[in-house]
């Protein structure tokens, strides 16, 4: 039914054409299926090459060769104490998540040795295989920050009793007690003791 002054309305009309079947089983279900074979593409090949070495790109004779390999001088900047102290804090704070190691070096400060040499000690062998195992970056770091490549350090594991800063809970109360005789009544007076 049309209503009068109304623009009749299409609709459109159902495809003439049949959609191509996208995948449809060639062989019944379990049998084998024929491989079709992969087409060869044709391969175009560049007919010259490209290096990313600098080097290579552009021909040069032995002299200059020789000119562009540079051996740079080893830096020999003056630094005082607060400066290397300064750098080694630093790298502590560099390498927030590496416990040990920062627990290890806030507990040893490197003493001088002799001119750029370095030392410093350490309480226990894991202490010193991470110590060991930083040192690379370390003294890359050190260098860079103190602008002297001839700064070292030697890490090394301390022989003697442990030193007052390492000392567990224990230690230290059983050296408290000992310079202190009252503090051993005062404990036990308030039943004190270590959790």
């Amino acid at each position: 039914m049309q209503q009068q002054g109304a623009a009749p309305v299409s609709y459109p009309s159902s495809p003439t054409q049949q959609p191509p079947i996208v995948a449809s089983p060639a062989a019944p279900y379990g049998a084998q299926q024929p491989q079709a074979a992969a087409p060869k593409r044709a391969v175009k090949r560049p007919t010259s090459t490209f290096s990313i070495n600098p080097t290579r790109n552009v021909a040069q004779t032995p002299g200059q060769a020789q000119a562009t390999t540079s051996v740079r001088e080893p830096r020999n900047g003056l630094y005082n104490r607060d400066q290397l102290n300064k750098a080694w804090q630093d790298f502590i704070k560099s390498r927030p998540t590496e416990h040990i190691l920062i627990n290890t070096m806030r507990a040893s400060f490197p003493a001088q040795i002799e001119g750029h040499t370095y030392k410093i000690m350490v309480e226990n062998e894991m202490q010193l295989n991470v110590m060991e195992q930083a040192t690379p970056s370390l003294l890359s770091f050190m260098r860079n920050a103190l602008e002297n490549d001839h700064f070292n350090l030697t890490v090394e594991l301390n022989k003697g009793s442990a030193s007052p800063h390492t000392w567990s809970e224990r230690e230290v109360l059983s050296h408290m007690i000992e310079s202190i005789p009252t503090l051993k009544g005062f404990i036990d007076d308030l039943g004190l003791t270590l959790g």
